[in-house]
């Protein structure tokens, strides 16, 4: 198998254990292949994240015309103003200026900015100090407060190995599924540092060993790869970062008996979802693909219809719009789903049908009562968005972006639906100040 094949099944969590450790082997003497991995990891952590449509949870591979990090600038040089605004608003282009290839399970970053000299929930948990942490509580200070490092009291008691304040803190309501700066729960931080009781007490009230980080590693993945002088290294590294001691024989020895209650927890989890005949496919993903009987039976189970999924934090809704779903986009509008919810670009469901060129549904949406009066984070309107002058550095854009979603695209028919929807905008208007 390709190395690049290897790095994509691994980032998206299907490799076999051979595979695995095929691929540690083949990054351990292949520093341009380490470049790579890290790049491609990158991308991964980042547009789960960012880009308003993300990579498609089926596995669907990214363009392999990506740009290497060290060209994007030139590549993007010869490109307008508002095309570049266009292309970096769907893609991350701030790699670190000397990354540190990891290719091995970690916490990435992990930045511990507490200091045990103040008296606050946060030096508490560091010390581990039960009745100082129940002060804070009674006092009014949140369980999941976060410190200005991004922690929150659980995830400190964590990375301590303080498990009978983690134990108080889950008792009185810590959420488990919140992350730090680097998408680590804390479920990922008690099973790459060992501490197996903290590990039972997060999966007991629920916490997911499923969830990936920013560096598109779940809890499993952090304890499921053998032992490697790079991930001792990276031990001693957070030694430096937490300024403790950590005993890397227990460690090590505790592993094994974490990945096996972490995939215990997996296994518990499918079979309640089968019991409970939950859509095993997700909302989002079905309003990608146009799976419309998943779709159903999401509105059936009662799901959330207007979270926020890792697409750039896009609704169902706009990701239908986006991949030009219609049936999805009628199912989902007649279900009550919220017309005006934005994503991270401060872009509605509107203004994503009028980019993409979808009349179908922008009549759709306007039919349903959609603002068409709402600005995105650029302060462009719906109308605004198809009026724009389609000239070369625009048309250059929408074939970026179309091969970069591995979309069909049409430029003449970009053209007459940009005209067409930009019609049926001001008739809508014109309909509305009539009455």
């Amino acid at each position: 198998m390709k190395s690049s094949e290897l790095i994509h099944r691994y980032l998206i969590g299907v490799a076999s254990a051979e595979e695995v450790r095929e691929l540690e082997s083949r990054l351990q003497t292949d520093e341009t292949l380490q470049e790579e991995y890290l790049l491609q990891a990158e991308l991964d952590a980042h547009l789960r994240q960012q880009v308003e449509t993300g990579l498609m949870e089926d596995g669907r591979p990214m363009p392999a015309a990506l740009p290497r990090a060290s060209h994007v600038w030139k590549w993007a040089s010869g490109i307008s103003t508002l095309a570049a605004t266009i292309l970096l608003a769907l893609m991350i282009l701030n790699f670190p200026p000397t990354p540190v290839a990891m290719a091995y399970p970690s916490l990435g970053q992990l930045t511990v900015e507490v200091s045990r000299t103040e008296h606050n929930i946060w030096a508490a948990a560091v010390d581990g100090d039960l009745n100082a942490v129940r002060k804070e509580l009674k006092n009014g200070v949140p369980v999941d407060a976060k410190a200005e490092c991004g922690l929150t009291p659980l995830h400190v008691a964590t990375l301590f190995d303080q498990s009978a304040t983690a134990k108080l803190l889950l008792s009185s309501g810590a959420d488990v599924s919140l992350t730090d700066g680097e998408g680590n729960t804390a479920l990922h931080m008690a099973s790459f540092l060992g501490h197996i009781d903290i590990v039972r007490a997060l999966l007991k009230v629920g916490a997911d060993p499923a969830v990936r980080n920013h560096l598109g590693l779940s809890s499993v993945d952090n304890v499921a790869v053998r032992w490697s002088s790079d991930l001792e290294a990276y031990y001693h590294h957070l030694e430096r970062v937490l300024d403790v001691s950590l005993d890397l024989e227990r460690i090590k020895s505790e592993r094994p008996k974490i990945l096996q209650l972490l995939s215990a927890a997996k296994i518990n989890a499918l079979d309640k979802k089968e019991q409970n005949h939950t859509p095993t496919i997700s909302l989002w993903q079905a309003a990608i693909t146009g799976n419309t009987a998943a779709v159903e039976e999401h509105i059936e189970a009662a799901t959330d219809l207007d979270a926020k999924g890792d697409y750039g934090g896009s609704t169902p809704l706009i990701l239908a719009a986006i991949f030009a779903q219609n049936e999805v986009a009628r199912i989902l509008i007649d279900a009550g789903a919220n017309l005006e919810l934005r994503n991270s670009k401060g872009s509605t469901a509107l203004h994503q049908a009028c980019f993409f060129c979808r009349p179908e549904i922008v009549q759709m949406l306007l039919k349903a009562g959609a603002d068409s009066s709402q600005t995105d984070n650029d302060g462009r309107t719906p109308l605004g968005i198809v009026t724009l002058n389609f000239d070369d550095d625009l048309k250059g854009a929408y074939l970026h972006i179309y091969d970069w979603l591995n979309l069909e695209l049409d430029l003449d028919d970009i053209k007459s639906a940009r005209i067409q929807i930009a019609g049926m905008l001001n008739a809508h208007t014109s309909s509305k100040d009539r009455n």
